[in-house]
């Protein structure tokens, strides 16, 4: 019987990264993705500018509501419109400013002198306005 033949070589095939020179086409192709991509990243850059403004807005506007709260709670106040009444009293010559949700008296001074003076007609009033 014949002897198998010995193998002297032996042959493996596989893929190595190496470098290739591009073509022509594959250059231009490269060219107008890079070109794509230029353009994202631009647009995508004005994006996050635009939402950081909107943010940076959003945080000022808080900021503003808790600086007036933590003011109200530090001085356990805060101004207010508050109906007011001005009663006028010839006797003491004083005027007196009250107001009408708590009755207290805000304001007293003395009368000035042209609000001591009587009015001759009663149109006097309404000829100021």
């Amino acid at each position: 019987m014949a002897k198998p033949k010995e193998v002297t070589k032996k042959v493996r095939k596989f893929s190595k990264n190496l470098k290739v020179e591009l073509t022509y086409d594959e250059l231009l192709a490269a060219g107008e993705e890079l070109a794509k991509s230029l353009d994202i990243i631009n647009d995508l850059d004005t994006e996050l500018e635009s939402i950081k403004k909107n943010f940076k807005s959003k945080i000022t506007e808080e900021t503003a509501r808790v600086e007036q709260n933590q003011g109200k709670v530090r001085n356990k106040w805060d101004y207010r419109e508050v109906d007011c009444e001005e009663t006028t009293d010839k006797k003491t010559k004083t005027v007196k400013t009250v107001r009408l949700d708590t009755a207290e008296v805000i304001d007293s001074r003395k009368m000035t002198y042209n609000e001591l003076q009587g009015k001759l007609f009663a149109d006097d009033e309404k000829g100021k306005n």
